[in-house]
């Protein structure tokens, strides 16, 4: 199956800008009201929040936007090469090390703003198999936003402007995490995402380098423990010299991993020798693109009014 290059039309942009307004507020009630269950348990916080949140709110409304406008293959569900499911693998290892360093060089900002850093609690290796948190914690959160994210918004977007695309597509990845301190990683990693997923044409090629970006912390913490704990103190006690060492080790880590495979999928990613998608405009009836224009211009504004409104909540309820 090769990818649909057919373009979209400015009602479904309409309509999937409208699911992404309408996720940020349902996001945050249900995260809300799984609060208010006073589930501590981690591993079990992780299921609600895969299944619940990112399974039922994320991904099932962009299943049916996905069913409703075209099919798998207009959306970029599609075969890719093989050699890039490895690059893919192994170029969201190398982004989980290198966000984590930069996470670490901006802790001292955020310290000196009093403000704590925003996250979610990893589960302990003793609250359940490695399968069973790689399962809720890396596949399925990953396999949910990128069907939202890269598989209908990206795809949509991209049929009118390629790198308004990418830009829109990070940057709501980024707000609807609601993690304010990670605001600049999580943005950074959108555009990887954003352009893995035009360079392959393939939609499986984010979810493959999310999943291992999920999975690396837990990976790190079964294989080296020491240096999760390492982590945790610097994170109590301070920014030290040792947490410092440990971050610039995991740039160089991320750095080996990230680049190879950086310089592997321009090589070999694309899934047919025309290059990344090519759309034809097709221009609209005047009456109907101002209309839709319009529409499109308020959705949007409200979209990023609500995600900044949230996010700045959120920021000021993490005030140490």
């Amino acid at each position: 199956m090769r990818l649909d290059q057919s373009r979209f039309t400015g009602k479904q942009k309409l309509t999937i800008d409208c699911i992404v307004l309408a996720t940020g507020p349902v996001m945050l009630l249900v995260s809300m009201l799984v609060s208010v269950l006073g589930v501590t348990n981690a591993l079990q916080l992780h299921m609600l929040n895969a299944l619940v949140v990112k399974f039922c709110v994320l991904c099932l409304p962009a299943v049916l936007f996905i069913r409703a406008n075209g099919g798998r293959a207009k959306f970029g569900f599609v075969r890719m090469r093989g050699i890039c499911w490895a690059y893919s693998f192994f170029l969201g290892m190398g982004m989980f090390f290198l966000t984590t360093a930069l996470n670490s060089l901006l802790l001292p900002m955020w310290q000196g703003l009093g403000i704590a850093q925003t996250g979610t609690s990893l589960p302990n290796a003793g609250e359940g198999s490695l399968p069973v948190l790689l399962l809720f914690v890396a596949i399925i959160p990953a396999f949910a936003e990128e069907t939202l994210f890269r598989g209908a918004l990206f795809r949509v977007w991209e049929s009118f402007d390629p790198h308004m695309a990418l830009l829109h597509s990070a940057l709501v990845f980024a707000l609807l995490h609601f993690q304010p301190s990670n605001l600049l990683t999580l943005f950074a990693l959108g555009l990887v995402l954003g352009w893995v997923n035009r360079r392959t044409g393939s939609v499986f090629a984010p979810m493959v380098l999310h999943c291992a970006y999920n999975g690396a912390s837990l990976i790190l913490r079964a294989l080296v423990p020491e240096a999760t704990a390492t982590a945790s103190v610097a994170d109590a006690a301070g920014v030290s010299s040792s947490y410092l060492l440990l971050a610039l080790i995991f740039a160089v880590m991320g750095t080996v991993l990230f680049y190879p495979a950086f310089r592997g999928l321009r090589r070999f990613a694309l899934i047919t020798t025309q290059g990344p998608p090519k759309f034809t405009r097709v221009p609209l009836e005047q009456p109907a693109r101002r209309s839709t224009a319009r529409s499109e211009a308020i959705v949007l504004t409200l979209t990023y009014i609500v995600l900044i409104v949230i996010n700045i909540w959120t920021l000021l309820a993490k005030l140490v």
